[in-house]
C-alpha cells in the first residue's frame, strides 16, 4: 500500500507536466496496482504458506478438543516442524493461564521444565515426525511426577 501511495503522489507531481495525458497515466498505474493485488496477494496468503515447511495446525486442534488450559504440553519429535508448529501458540507471558508448549529434548531439559511448571498438569504429545499422521496425545493430563513413567511409550 505505501508503494501505491508513493506512485500516486508521483503522478500528482507529474500531472502538471503531462497535461491531458495525466488522467490516462493514473488509470494505467491504478490498473497495474489492481492487477498486482489480485494476482499476488491471494497466492501469497492462501497457497505459498499453506503448511509451510511441514508446519501443521494439529496441536491447536488438539487444544480445542481437549482444552489444555493452564498446562505444560511436552512435544516429542523433531524441533522442526513438530515443535515449531506448536511453539507459535505459546503465550508471550510464560506464566499466563494458557498452555505452554515445550520441546521434549531430553531428560535434563524435561526435569527443568517439570521443576519450573510443577503446579501445571502435563500433557505429552507425539509430533507428526514420530506418528507419521499428525499430533497425538500420549498421556495427559498427568502430574509432573508421573511423566517419567510415560517416558518409554
Amino acid at each position: 500500500m505505501p508503494c501505491v501511495l508513493l506512485a500516486c503522489s508521483a503522478l500528482d507531481a507529474l500531472g502538471d507536466r503531462l497535461g491531458p495525458a495525466a488522467g490516462r497515466a493514473r488509470l494505467v498505474v491504478l490498473l497495474a496496482c489492481a492487477s498486482a493485488w489480485v494476482t499476488f496477494v491471494p497466492w501469497r496468503s492462501t497457497t505459498k504458506y499453506y503448511h509451510y515447511r511441514g508446519m501443521l495446525p494439529g496441536i491447536r486442534k488438539l487444544d480445542l478438543r481437549h482444552h489444555f488450559g493452564k498446562s505444560l504440553v511436552l512435544v516429542r519429535g523433531e524441533r522442526h516442524p513438530d515443535y515449531a508448529s506448536a511453539a507459535v501458540y505459546n503465550p508471550l507471558d510464560w506464566e499466563a493461564d494458557a498452555p505452554i508448549y515445550a520441546w521434549d529434548r531430553g531428560p535434563s531439559v524435561r526435569r527443568e521444565l517439570l521443576a519450573h511448571y510443577q503446579d501445571r498438569p502435563v500433557w505429552i504429545v507425539e509430533g507428526p515426525s514420530r506418528t507419521r499422521r499428525g499430533f497425538e496425545i500420549v498421556a495427559g493430563p498427568i502430574r509432573a511426577d508421573e511423566v517419567e513413567a510415560v517416558k518409554g511409550k
